[in-house]
């Protein structure tokens, strides 16, 4: 089973290898990280890997050392394929819709392949879940959409 944890890093050297060697000892496996600094220098996205039971330990751990506050938040990441035409600005469309639903853009990858498109990978950090169905038709409208990971309370997507 997989989680994502959108966790709050303290600020002292050190932070994020107290989180692994914790989250290790539990035999929970650490799958992907995102933090950028220059976006905000206290939220770390983490997505880890165990048992139900791992998972809930690993919860606990977090909030005792300080990257979790309060109550399970509903905030996650999905990781989305935009397939965009390759032209100047192809990309703006899309910048535009995300910015109006208010989600950060986590992670973006894109190269040219000689084709006359290009696959945008970005992951987008979702602070209300519930706002997800509503973007995903809107940009569904602008170009092709596949969701490559959403893992928020078991929900599937399918845009094909």
């Amino acid at each position: 089973m997989k989680k994502t944890y959108v966790a709050t890093m303290p600020d002292h050297v050190g932070a994020f290898l107290e989180a692994s060697r914790r989250i290790g000892a539990l035999g929970v496996n650490i799958t992907r990280v995102s933090y950028n600094k220059a976006v905000d220098m206290h939220t770390l996205f983490i997505e880890a890997e165990g048992t139900p039971e791992q998972l809930e330990k690993a919860d606990r751990t977090l909030r005792e050392i300080g990257y979790l506050q309060g109550g399970e938040p509903e905030q996650s990441i999905v990781l989305l394929e935009f397939r965009l035409q390759d032209v100047p600005g192809g990309v703006t469309d899309i910048l535009e819709l995300i910015r109006s639903f208010d989600f950060n853009i986590s992670y973006m990858s894109s190269q040219e392949d000689g084709s006359a498109t290009q696959r945008f990978k970005m992951g987008l950090f979702v602070r209300d879940p519930h706002s997800l169905d509503a973007f995903l038709a809107q940009a569904e409208r602008l170009c092709p959409v596949r969701v490559l990971d959403y893992n928020h309370a078991e929900k599937s997507y399918d845009n094909s």
